[in-house]
Formats: structure tokens, sequence, C-alpha cells
């Protein structure tokens, strides 16, 4: 329940952040550990994740991507994956929607958080 909390909150904070402006899926190094994570719906393109997540994972990073709804979804990970790993939430996820864009965006933003996920569980870390 605090994980739910504490996302909501965060997700309040990302409203105020813009997505970066040079076409780059936004990585989980990215800002502050607990920043939400801003993409666009072109962004998520599942089939970058992977080598994307390799890029990232190079560089250090070995954070999951997390999706909103009734509770904190772990794409094709555990909640103990993202306890050893850590963890960014995908700003504007959530198991509601009102307009098609927003179902486009949700499921992407699952898609992608599967295919990053896979890769990055990869590490064995």
């Amino acid at each position: 329940m605090v994980r739910v909390s504490v996302a909501v909150s965060l997700l309040a904070v990302a409203a105020c952040a813009a997505p970066p402006t040079d076409g780059s899926a936004p990585g989980p190094t990215q800002g502050a550990a607990l920043e939400p994570a801003l993409f666009t719906l072109a962004q998520l393109d599942s089939a970058s994740a992977p080598a994307q997540a390799r890029r990232a994972r190079a560089a250090g990073e070995h954070r999951l991507y997390a999706v909103l709804g009734y509770a904190l979804i772990f794409p094709r990970a555990s909640g103990a994956d993202a306890d050893r790993l850590g963890y960014r939430i995908i700003a504007g996820t959530s198991d509601h929607y009102r307009s098609d864009h927003e179902r486009a965006f949700n499921e992407a933003a699952h898609a992608y958080a599967a295919a990053w996920n896979v890769e990055m569980l990869r590490s064995g870390r």
C-alpha cells in the first residue's frame, strides 16, 4: 500500500516535468531515484526497449519499469525482482482510460516495460 501511495504522489509531480525533446526515450537514469519516468506514446516502442535497456545497463542502470493499475505492476517481473533491482514508474499509466489515446498509451507502456524488464533481468544482478 505504501508503494501505491508514493506512486500516486510522484505522478502529481510528474505533471510538472517535460519529456526529452531530442526524441530519445527517457531511461531510468534520468532524474532522481523516485522521479517517475516520462514518456510520450511515440517513445514507448517495445521493439527498441531491449537495446535501450542494454545501453542503460552498460551505463550502470539496473532498475525495472513499473506501471500503475489497481496496484503497482512490474510486467514480466516480480515484486521481489523490483525490491532487489529498484524500479521507476512510467508516469501516466492507469487501469482506467478516458480516451483511445490513454488506452493506446497504457498498452504501449505495459509492452515497453515488459520488454525492458526482461532484458534487465537477464543481467542476473
